[in-house]
């Protein structure tokens, strides 16, 4: 198995600033019904971290009947998911790259949960072509999760507009001048507010800028998402927000505030007697 995308300038740095805000991600605890066989599958776990979270949680006082699965494409994120991995030793945590070994977890006598926590954009991101994309949505539609989390960069329809003068002509004067023409090379104008909120979430991730600046994080919008489960899933939870440190750091940055919503939460549950393909 091949690794993703281009190559990080430093992995630890990135998985360091993934591991932030796992109260904020983990908040589909307290909306999932109790139930003690639940099966938890971190899609794109990285480094682990929100397994160690999960197991900690349910299995650290004593064993429960969980199982936690971290999945990963890159079998470099894999090793030091398992490398790194200090929840309880009695918790049942599977860390692979190979996705039969989700499905074999699956039976009728278990809840299963699927955790997208930023990973939808890496998928568009780094798929070879429209058939990786496709396989992505299957894994996802279609394996028979009972629960699927969403948390993710998914601006709206209307984020596609021009920009506000005064906010553009900031940015310029005031922003990384490489970056913002390494970015606009890529993606074009930032007098396109779209181009200009996406600059926004990208200028100050300088260690990886050579992998960052070609992620795109806004491929697709929050109609499309939700569009993508219409016909086997109930939308449980769904909310449109921007993160307080990305706003701290534009009035700090910038003086400046942004009103559009950059992110998604979204909790969506299979239909009764829903069979997957």
């Amino acid at each position: 198995m091949c690794e993703i995308g281009r190559t990080f300038a430093n992995v630890n740095y990135y998985n360091k600033e993934m591991q932030k805000g796992m109260e904020d991600k983990l908040f589909f605890l307290d909306r999932l019904p109790k139930n003690d066989n639940y099966v938890f599958v971190d899609f794109g776990c990285a480094d682990g971290t929100m397994i160690n979270a999960l197991a900690s949680i349910f299995d650290g006082e004593k064993k429960s009947n969980k199982t936690y699965i971290g999945y990963d494409i890159s079998e470099t994120m894999i090793d030091i998911a398992k490398t790194n991995y200090h929840g309880p030793a009695n918790a049942d945590v599977i860390f692979t790259t190979d996705w039969s070994e989700v499905e074999k977890r699956f039976n009728p006598y278990r809840k299963t949960v699927l955790i997208l926590s930023s990973v939808i954009h890496e998928v568009y991101s780094y798929a070879k072509d429209e058939n990786d994309i496709a396989t992505f949505w299957n894994r996802v539609l279609n394996t028979g999760f009972d629960y699927i989390i969403i948390r993710d960069m998914c601006p709206a329809e209307d984020i596609d507009r021009k920009s506000v003068g005064w906010i553009e002509l900031r940015i310029r004067q005031m922003a990384d001048r490489d970056m913002l023409k390494d970015f606009e090379n890529e993606w074009g104008s930032i007098s396109n507010n779209r181009n200009l909120i996406h600059f926004l979430l990208k200028y100050r991730w300088k260690v990886n800028w050579n992998r960052e600046v070609h992620e795109n994080y806004f491929p697709i919008s929050t109609n499309l998402l939700v569009q993508m489960f219409n016909d086997g899933f109930n939308i449980d939870y769904f909310e449109r927000f921007r993160l307080p440190w990305w706003e701290q750091c534009w009035k700090k940055d910038f003086d400046i505030t942004i009103n559009d919503y950059t992110h998604v939460k979204a909790i969506f549950t299979k239909k009764k007697n829903y069979e997957a393909e």
